[in-house]
C-alpha cells in the first residue's frame, strides 16, 4: 500500500509547481501594446470610429524614455488606453517614441476616460 501513495504525492506535487508556474505567467506581462495618442471624443464606449470598445484606465508606476512626460506619461498620474477587447496587463510603448510605460497599476475598465486624462489607442 506504501508504493500507492507514492504516485499520489508526486502528482499533487507536480499540480503545485504547474499551478505556480501558470500563476507566475498570468501575472507577467505577455507582450508589449504599442500605442499612440488618440481623441476620442464624448461618445460613451466609442473612440472616433471605433465603437464597443473598453477605456482601460491605469496610474503610471514606472517609465522609461526621454518622450514619456510629453505625451503625459508621469509616474503618479493616470492614462487611458483605449481596447477593443477586455483590458489586459501588458506593457505599454508609444508607438515611433522613446517611451515605455514598465509599470502601471489598474483603476477601472469603463465606458470612457476620465476627463483631462492622456489617452491612447492602436
Amino acid at each position: 500500500m506504501s508504493g500507492s501513495s507514492k504516485p499520489s504525492a508526486w502528482a499533487g506535487g507536480l499540480r503545485r509547481v504547474l499551478g505556480l508556474a501558470l500563476t507566475v505567467a498570468l501575472t507577467l506581462p505577455c507582450c508589449t501594446t504599442f500605442m499612440r495618442p488618440v481623441t476620442c471624443g464624448d461618445k460613451r464606449h466609442a473612440c472616433g470610429e471605433r465603437h464597443d470598445v473598453k477605456f482601460c484606465e491605469n496610474v503610471v508606476v514606472a517609465v522609461e524614455g526621454a518622450d514619456c512626460a510629453g505625451a503625459g506619461l508621469i509616474a503618479g498620474k493616470p492614462f487611458c488606453y483605449v481596447s477593443s477587447g477586455p483590458c489586459v496587463h501588458t506593457t505599454y510603448a508609444l508607438k515611433d517614441r522613446d517611451c515605455v510605460v514598465r509599470e502601471y497599476t489598474p483603476l477601472r475598465e469603463w465606458y470612457e476616460c476620465s476627463p483631462g486624462t492622456p489617452t491612447f489607442g492602436l
